[in-house]
This record gives structure tokens, sequence and C-alpha cells, in this order.
């Protein structure tokens, strides 16, 4: 596997359109359960994971007044349907785009996205997708194939987005490593409903080794997670939802 040096962004700023927690703020929004996460680093915006349904996806847009119509690509973390199933919607307002899906995904999902009339890209390996944006390369847990997507941010180091997190946020964490040392932050999924105390720890244990500044546990990470990250890293830790805004950098 080859680790090319990765470029910097300047800044990145990420707004969640779609989780399973309802937002706190702006009660017009939708929750779901699933995740999708609008990214805007430097002069490209792109898709993180869709999830579960067109008609969220598309309602939590209008109110957000975000317009998907100018993204550069749709990142797919896996082929699970509370992360894809809001193309339907991605394909009406930016037809064609590229998808990257992780190898491995299996062929009726694979075959139900280019049928959308997407330009599907199977990414095999670890790979900059544009500068300063990566894939971690697919993962496998069990069977499934799942990625990471990395953002490196100039002076803080590196931020991973994970959908669920399959094949555990740590492991997927510190594959990363391989790109560079600096790990800055992790946001997304971390699959952790009714995961042990133990478990808890392990990955407590790689988020202090990494000296995470930031966590952000979404959609499947499970409420006694969550409090024991706040707990264990109140520094690094926030809280987010369906509608949060995230502005990394500048």
């Amino acid at each position: 596997l080859s680790y090319q040096k990765l470029k910097e962004l300047s800044g990145a700023e990420i707004l969640v359109l779609v989780d399973n927690e309802p937002s706190n703020s702006n009660f017009e929004l939708k929750d779901a359960w699933g995740i999708s996460l609008y990214v805007k680093a430097q002069n490209v915006s792109f898709l993180f994971d869709t999830g579960p349904s067109p008609e969220v996806l598309e309602h939590n847009c209008k109110v957000l007044g975000v317009d998907l119509s100018n993204i550069s690509f749709v990142f797919i973390s896996h082929e699970h349907g509370d992360h894809t199933g809001g193309l339907p919607y991605v394909a009406k307002v930016a037809p064609s785009v590229p998808v990257y899906v992780p190898s491995g995904m299996s062929s009726s999902v694979r075959r139900g996205i280019e049928r959308l009339g997407f330009n599907v890209v199977e990414v095999k390996g670890p790979q900059q997708m544009l500068e300063g944006i990566a894939s971690t390369g697919p993962l496998m847990s069990g069977s499934l194939a799942e990625h990471g997507l990395i953002l490196n941010l100039q002076g803080k180091g590196m931020v991973l987005l994970v959908g669920c997190a399959h094949p555990g946020v740590d492991r997927m964490l510190l594959n990363a490593t391989n790109f560079s040392e600096k790990v800055f932050g992790v946001i997304g999924g971390f699959h952790l409903m009714g995961a042990s105390e133990t478990r808890l720890e392990q990955i407590a244990k790689v988020f202090d080794e990494l000296s995470l500044q930031l966590i952000v546990p979404l959609h499947c990470s499970g409420k006694t997670a969550k409090s024991f990250f706040k707990e264990h890293f109140p520094q690094a830790y926030l809280d987010a939802q369906t509608g949060s805004f995230l502005k990394l950098g500048p």
C-alpha cells in the first residue's frame, strides 16, 4: 500500500445534514437513522454519506440552504442503506458526479448506484482524492468493506470522518496514521451501542495515544459511549446532531 504525502487544507467546515439525534435549535429539520455530512474545504465541497432517504436529505438541504449541485464528489463509507439512501436526491441535483465507494462493496448495491447515473469510483487502497482529502482505503469488518475520509488540516493535522466505523474507530484511526503521525480528531458514527466498558477503554487508550483534540461522535455511537468520551475527554469532546456546524481552521 502506498501512502503519499498529503497536501494541506487551510481549513474545513462540516455541516451535519442528517443524524439520528434531532437538532436542538432548528425544529424544522428532520432527524433519521443514518448520517450525512456536507463538507466545504477551501474551494471544494462534497458529501460524506447521504443518510437513509432522499426525502430527509432534500428537506434538510432546503431548510439549511445547502445547494448540492456544485459538489465535487460523494464519498460513501460503506454499503448500508442508512448511508446510501439519499443518493437518488443527489442524482437529481448533481447528476454524474463521482461517487467513491470502497472496493469490496456488494455488486448489487454498486449497480444500484450506477443505475442512478453516477460515475462510481472504486477505492482499492489509500488514495488522495483531491489535495488534502484522502480515503483511508477499505478496511474489512467480516465481509463488510468500509473506508474513512481524511481531511489534512494545516497546523492541526488529520481529521478522520467515519460513517459507522464497523472495522473499529480505533483501528481506522491507527490506520490513518500511515499517512501522517499527526491526527487532530475524529467525527462520525463510532458503532458502539451496547459496547462494553472494556471496549470503550480500549478506544479511549488510542484516543489518548494520539492526543486527539476533537472527538465528535454521531449516528451509531450510542449514548453510553458519548457520555464516556465526554467524561474522559472534556476538552476534545463536542456534542453534535442534525444541523450542527463545525468550523475547523481559519
